[in-house]
């Protein structure tokens, strides 16, 4: 299968090309798939964080919240170590379609010098700012963001990834257990949404046919195992359509 083609069959073939000089390796393979229609997403951070992957000193926290008891807290600076720029990235990719909103809340404690972002990426490497906030008001204030049509028109109908990230702007920062930026209540909605799985992390060879139960976007990437990991492929995309709609359920080989 070519990436980007749209295909009407449940087969697929797909097949990679691999470095002259690696040796004897095996592959593992991970598909995504965003099902056609729209979903809600919400996050509150009372559910442990288990949807976000954390780049440096990023924690669910219960200093602040601006609703029950738990919010999102990111810092360059933590226990005598600096990190930044710092990242809490959603897990899931998701499909912008032409009436998605994202909306947030945020707030920073002594936030001199250090900036939170929302980022968006097609590719999950190269990373542009949707929004950006500086404010160092004491006591902590929340703020409320909402991002329409406009500003993600150019995202529209792609697969992207989202992050928030703090960053130091140079000079003299605060430092405390309380010192930092705050992110609740995240809301995406009218998206699609999807998870990568694994198909096989055992495969002897560089192709693998594999059965697609229903319509939608499927994107796949690739690692190598040649005594260790490797990085992962670019990713590749097709669209899926015209199959009958049944229930799936992911087998995942472990």
């Amino acid at each position: 299968v070519d990436p980007g083609e749209t295909i009407t069959n449940s087969n697929i073939t797909l097949s990679w090309d691999v470095s002259p000089r690696q040796g004897n390796c095996y592959y593992e393979l991970q598909q995504l798939l965003i099902p056609e229609g729209i979903v809600n997403f919400s996050d509150g951070a009372e559910s442990g964080g288990s949807d976000w992957e954390y780049l440096g000193f990023w924690v669910p926290s219960t200093n602040y919240s601006h609703n029950e008891t738990y919010s999102y807290k990111g810092h360059i600076y933590e226990d005598g170590s600096w990190y930044y720029p710092g990242a809490m990235t959603l897990v899931k990719n998701l499909k912008i379609t032409p009436t998605t909103t994202i909306s947030y809340y945020w707030g920073t404690r002594y936030g001199q010098n250090i900036e939170l972002r929302l980022e968006i990426s097609t590719d999950g490497v190269n990373w542009q700012t949707l929004e950006a906030h500086i404010d160092s008001t004491v006591p902590l204030t929340w703020y409320h963001e909402s991002l329409t049509t406009n500003e993600l028109l150019d995202y529209v109908d792609q697969q992207v990834q989202l992050r928030f990230a703090v960053d130091y702007l140079g000079g003299s920062v605060y430092i405390g257990s309380s010192v930092g930026f705050y992110v609740d209540d995240i809301m995406l909605d009218n998206i699609s949404l999807g998870n990568w799985e694994t198909v096989d992390d055992q495969i002897m060879s560089t192709s693998r046919m594999i059965e697609v139960p229903q319509n939608g976007d499927y994107s796949f990437r690739v690692r190598a195992n040649c005594s260790s990991w490797h990085k992962w492929s670019d990713v590749e995309t097709v669209h899926v359509s015209g199959l009958p709609n049944y229930v799936y359920i992911p087998l995942i080989n472990r």
